[in-house]
């Protein structure tokens, strides 16, 4: 834009007051024909910081209108708090010297969102080589992706986020930023993905679990891969989680909804609690074993009759409690029933603490585990 313009219109203003009207028709003219053709917006600011002239795509990217942002007069009000302190350095330098500086910066907009912009500033001087303030120009950053990779990212059935760590004073992650997310975390959060675009993870999650934050901040910072399982209280969902650094304070984490599944282990859980409890309560030796008799489950009436625990019971052969004369009969009972399915019902004796020796009827059943070991409930009677 050479600067000859404004550097005119601003003389003019100064120093004739009675052009003013003149000069706003032309700088709403400029305003106009600037933000058809810019995809950014070009800024100057007086020596003292406030803010002269502004056109280009300003209102597009911030949501302000020009004239609020000149009437409010500074740039560094819309600025992210943890990023001001960067360009308040970067532009007390460039009060001695020559050179400009670029920077890459977040602002607030309008509706409390955050926005990445390119920003480049330097010295501004007039005709006559007064310094008159700082020009410079804006660009909104935008996460480009290609094509194909886009579409891949679009249609994936995992949901995938991508972010920013916010770090306070100290370096500790305290937020972060949504850069990116895909349909099917849309679908499985039911916020879409220009809801969340640049808004912070309190803003959005204002109940959200410190722990979410700190794990992403921790890939983020060292760059150190994390997957785990977790349960998120706001969609009360859980998740297998990946997290990977994209670049320091970056991370992509894809998430894989297994609700379902979980709730059916806790169902499963649940009613072998159940199941434990109930046969717990049973007067009758209830056990499961493995053909060769390896016993892998005992209630408390079995540990009582055989005088010890179910620790000690766990995993030894409940064939050294039958006489040796009955071996045979035992072995052959559980032949039979792997060979024809259903029940059996078996008679034998039972070698007893003290050397006492007792007669016991069991009904044996086959029991579906879900997996290919077979296994066998029995309940047995003292029948003596």
């Amino acid at each position: 834009m050479g600067g000859i313009t404004i550097s005119q219109a601003m003389n003019t203003t100064k120093q004739n007051p009675g052009n003013q009207i003149a000069d706003q028709e032309l700088e709403n003219r400029i305003l106009k024909q600037a933000a058809r053709i810019s995809d950014q917006w070009i800024m100057l600011e007086t020596p003292d910081d406030r803010v002269f002239i502004i056109t280009g795509a300003f209102a597009e990217i911030t949501g302000y209108q020009h004239s609020e942002i000149i009437s409010a007069g500074e740039f560094k009000a819309m600025i992210e708090k943890h990023d001001l302190s960067m360009y308040e350095k970067q532009l007390n330098e460039l009060r001695s010297r020559q050179t400009g500086y670029h920077l890459q910066l977040r602002i607030i907009t309008r509706q409390g969102n955050i926005r990445w912009i390119d920003h480049k500033a330097e010295k501004y001087f007039d005709e006559s080589g007064r310094f008159a303030g700082w020009l410079s120009t804006n660009t909104a950053i935008k996460l480009n992706m290609h094509p194909v990779l886009g579409k891949i990212f679009q249609n994936m059935h995992e949901a995938v986020m991508v972010g920013e760590i916010i770090i306070n004073a100290q370096g500790k992650p305290v937020d972060w930023i949504f850069l990116m997310v895909n349909r099917a975390y849309e679908k499985y959060t039911g916020l879409l993905n220009q809801d969340v675009i640049g808004r912070k993870a309190t803003d959005v999650f204002p109940y959200i679990e410190k722990q979410w934050i700190e794990r992403y901040g921790e890939v983020a910072l060292t760059g150190v891969t994390a997957k785990f399982q977790d349960f998120n209280l706001n969609t009360d969902s859980y998740f297998n989680v990946s997290c990977y650094q994209i670049k320091k304070y970056h991370f992509a984490v894809i998430f894989t909804d297994i609700t379902q599944q979980k709730k059916t282990e806790i169902q499963l859980r649940e009613n072998r609690y159940l199941y434990q409890s109930i046969v717990n309560s049973q007067k009758e030796l209830i056990c499961r074993f493995k053909p060769d008799t390896t016993l892998v489950f005992v209630n408390h009436a079995y540990c009582k009759a055989f005088n010890t625990t179910e620790d000690e019971l766990l995993g030894r052969k409940f064939i050294q409690f039958v006489p040796q004369d009955a071996h045979q009969h035992v072995f052959d009972n559980i032949s039979e029933l792997l060979a024809d399915g259903g029940y059996k019902k078996n008679i034998h004796k039972v070698n007893l603490p003290g050397n006492e020796i007792a007669w016991y009827e069991w009904t044996n059943y086959i029991e579906n585990t879900g997996s290919s070991e077979i296994e066998i409930l029995s309940t047995g009677y003292d029948i003596t």
